[in-house]
């Protein structure tokens, strides 16, 4: 081995490429090239590869910013902005809280008969599919009549299971009217930080919520009324 120490190499030729090369076996194997604009291009080599030192990285022009650095097999981006256009594989890992998909579920067993007390009036089931270690957050949206007796009230849930097969309520709201029937526009969320499966399902339930209301029921089966959307949250 010898080692050439210069300030500065350049082609021979005028506005030429420098082209660096390493050695494989005696023959010369072409890495990157220095063009007459001081860029630097791969066309040499296509299958060329950047690998990263194990306690450096790659910084912004002050030295001391990080931008895109390795550790344990991991690469790890920092003080950086994705711009439009940028995709990310299945393989990238955010921080926890983010929202990783969000699915429009499709809605089943919904019905529209009166109900006094609690039951499972509509569910989505197996509409997300999501990681073992990650969390589900459920929105519900659509509309409860309730009859009045001496006042008009509605207990709603959202739970985990199915409408033959309820489990513990995730989150409870209640709507009260003191006049008349009433039609109350219901806008629920639920956070479920450890889903039954991977491919969890959940059911929006009705009752009334005192004795006073005579019954409960959902005033229409339009999927324009009746909506639920789920995301997936990263833990």
């Amino acid at each position: 081995m010898s080692t050439l120490k210069v300030n500065t190499i350049k082609p021979i030729t005028n506005d030429a490429d420098l082209s660096l090369q390493g050695d494989s076996s005696g023959s010369a194997v072409d890495c990157l090239n220095i063009d007459s604009s001081g860029d630097i291009d791969f066309s040499g080599n296509t299958d060329a590869k950047i690998k990263l030192p194990s306690a450096g990285g790659i910084y912004e022009s002050d030295g001391s910013t990080k931008i895109l650095a390795e550790s344990g097999g991991a690469v790890t981006l920092e003080n950086t902005t994705l711009s439009t256009g940028t995709f990310l594989t299945t393989s990238t890992t955010f921080p926890a809280g983010h929202i990783l998909q969000s699915v429009s579920a499709s809605i089943t067993n919904l019905s529209t008969s009166a109900y006094t007390g609690r039951t499972g009036v509509m569910d989505v089931q197996n509409q997300i599919t999501v990681s073992t270690s990650n969390a589900v957050l459920i929105n519900w949206q659509t509309t409860v009549y309730a009859d009045r007796g001496t006042d008009a009230g509605v207990y709603c849930e959202i739970a985990e299971g199915t409408v033959s097969s309820l489990s513990s309520a995730l989150s409870t709201f209640i709507a009260m009217a003191s006049a008349g029937n009433t039609w109350f526009s219901i806008t629920g969320w639920a956070y479920d930080p450890t889903p039954a499966s991977t491919t969890p399902s959940y059911v929006f339930t009705i009752q009334r919520n005192t004795s006073g209301t005579n019954n409960v029921y959902l005033t229409s089966s339009s999927n324009q009324i009746n909506q639920c959307r789920l995301f997936e949250v990263k833990l």
